[in-house]
């Protein structure tokens, strides 16, 4: 005799189970899947009590998000949200905008600006002067490797045409030696003293409104790295820990912690183990994780490159000292922890591998072999490092929101930096999966808003703009199926945060995580795929969103 369901989910079910084939029904219990199968197989769990819904569209498992900066959600509540803009009066506009809606104002704090609208000089203190000359101004890129302030900020902070640059930092000067306003990587943290500081309550509010959009693009798992130039890392976990005590916290969140090269490695170090000891009563939110840069981006020349730059007589350079990076990530290892790497350039990709390999080698040989170390970004990428990945059981965590030909930034941006050869070649996809690596999806939100997690699997499928007639794709060599791009978005992203036990798929004893999808993916032209929905998104069973 079976137990009663509280529930019996009646609809086209893809459970991502391994077998590529649909369900018809799936019964639940206190938030737990009892049965998924036929509609008769699922009916033998109906009870007196049992209730059954019908539900048209498609259900998928639940959506997870392989790398959000979810607690960045602060930049959008404490200031202006700049968006994407094609000339920098665009930015100008919106700044003005929100000066005039917010009149008390003693600061102005914002993100999302793009470095590639201003040219070379990139963005001043001179043009936010023109609209902001008596509060500091302190913006944050969309990539957050740069600070964009004006001048009441620069002097806030004390950045003068002498201040020397930081370690894997740049205070951008022009010709005459005087400091731009555009300050690079770790010269962001000198804006710090003009920056207010932000509390674990808002944290927590910056955590639901993250937590808003994500339930509404299906996603019910979130890695977060946490990285910030404030490196206030205790106050944002606090404000998950806040969360959950209130029993706000509707995601599974897995968390990250910065090391970065000019840290002092013990005192970090032990920063990020009280907060895993802090969190450990927790069973929403965890600290699981190391994150390491090894290097930055291509638009401030700091990705780190096996040949020189199309537009520079320099390959870059990484952030962190390769002695350094293997101590680091052997010693992160041994406390317990999982690795997750910053790499945009493929020999940042290469000093990175190396580390893992030369940690999980001298783990293997204690006993140890169950690794979930990964790279993120992966811009560029050498067939040679793939087959390393592969071999070595490093994950990839792929962004697909930018795996597509814009002419902002491939005109303005990779092309010229990169030359037309790489900048084609980059954001691998199909090649990843063809060495055998294990790929999961992530938005790095802020940098994309929304994170439309529909649009990730478009674009892995398509590789061109959604929603853009006639987009042209980004290199359709690299384009995967669509079963492969769900797999991505559910059960592979549950093995990244070690989940897959009881979430990422659709089988009996796992959560009841899962999606309603306004239409059936497989039943739409590949270039349709954007035009679906989220109509629900269930936790444990229970609805927590719902656009119907």
């Amino acid at each position: 005799m079976h137990e009663f369901a509280d529930r019996i989910i009646i609809g086209k079910i893809y459970p991502v189970d391994g077998s590529g084939k649909f369900a018809e029904a799936m019964a639940i219990r206190d938030g737990k899947i009892l049965a998924v199968g036929t509609q008769k197989e699922a009916e033998e769990y109906k009870g007196p009590d049992t209730v059954a819904e019908q539900k048209s569209g498609m259900i998928l498992p639940g959506f997870t998000e392989g790398h959000a900066h979810v607690t960045c959600a602060s930049e959008m509540i404490l200031g202006v949200a700049l968006g994407h803009e094609d000339e920098p009066e665009g930015y100008l506009r919106r700044i003005e905008d929100w000066l005039k809606s917010n009149p008390g104002a003693e600061y102005v704090f914002g993100s999302g600006y793009d470095n590639g609208v201003f040219g070379p000089e990139g963005p001043t203190a001179k043009l936010l002067d023109t609209i902001c000359r008596d509060l500091p101004a302190v913006l944050v890129a969309s990539d957050h490797h740069s600070r964009w302030l004006n001048t009441k900020a620069l002097q806030i902070a004390g950045i003068c045409d002498t201040t020397p640059n930081p370690m894997n930092g740049e205070i951008v000067r022009d010709e005459a030696g005087h400091a731009t306003g555009w300050l690079k990587e770790t010269a962001m943290a000198l804006a710090n003293p003009a920056v207010p500081e932000i509390s674990p309550a808002v944290y927590a509010s910056a955590v639901e409104y993250y937590q808003r959009i994500a339930l509404a693009n299906g996603v019910t798992n979130v890695f977060e790295p946490l990285f910030d130039p404030l490196r206030d890392y205790s106050a944002r976990a606090e404000g998950y820990r806040l969360l959950e005590q209130e029993e706000k916290l509707l995601l599974t969140a897995r968390l990250g912690y910065s090391l970065e090269a000019d840290d002092d490695f013990s005192t970090a170090f032990s920063k990020m183990k009280q907060i895993r000891d802090d969190l450990s009563a927790c069973t929403k939110v965890q600290m699981t994780t190391a994150k390491f840069f090894v290097d930055g981006v291509v638009e401030c020349h700091t990705a780190f490159l096996r040949g020189n730059y199309a537009d520079a007589e320099t390959c870059g350079g990484p952030m962190i000292g390769s002695e350094r990076l293997n101590h680091d990530v052997l010693a992160a290892m041994e406390a317990g922890f999982d690795i997750h790497t910053h790499v945009i350039g493929d020999a940042a990709a290469d000093m990175a591998i190396d580390a893992y390999v030369n940690a999980q080698d001298k783990l293997e040989a204690r006993g140890r072999n169950d690794f979930r170390n990964a790279l993120t970004h992966l811009q560029l990428v050498a067939p040679d490092a793939m087959d390393r990945m592969a071999k070595h059981g490093i994950l990839g965590v792929v962004n697909p929101y930018w795996h597509y030909f814009s002419p902002v930034y491939f005109e303005e941006l990779e092309k010229p930096y990169l030359g037309v050869e790489r900048a084609s070649e980059e954001y691998p996809m199909r090649s990843l999966l063809d060495a055998g690596i294990h790929l999961s999806q992530a938005s790095d939100f802020p940098v994309t808003v929304p994170p439309r997690t529909l649009d990730s699997i478009h674009l892995m499928v398509n590789r061109a703009e959604p929603r853009v007639e006639d987009a042209l794709p980004l290199n359709k060599a690299q384009c995967i199926s669509l079963n492969e791009a769900i797999e991505i978005a559910t059960i592979r992203g549950a093995e990244q945060l070690r989940l897959e036990h009881c979430k990422g798929s659709l089988e009996k004893g796992k959560d009841a995580d899962f999606v309603v999808l306004s239409e059936d993916l497989f039943s739409l032209p590949v270039d349709q795929i954007c035009s679906a929905e989220v109509n629900e998104t269930y936790i444990g069973g229970t609805r927590c969103y719902s656009r119907i």
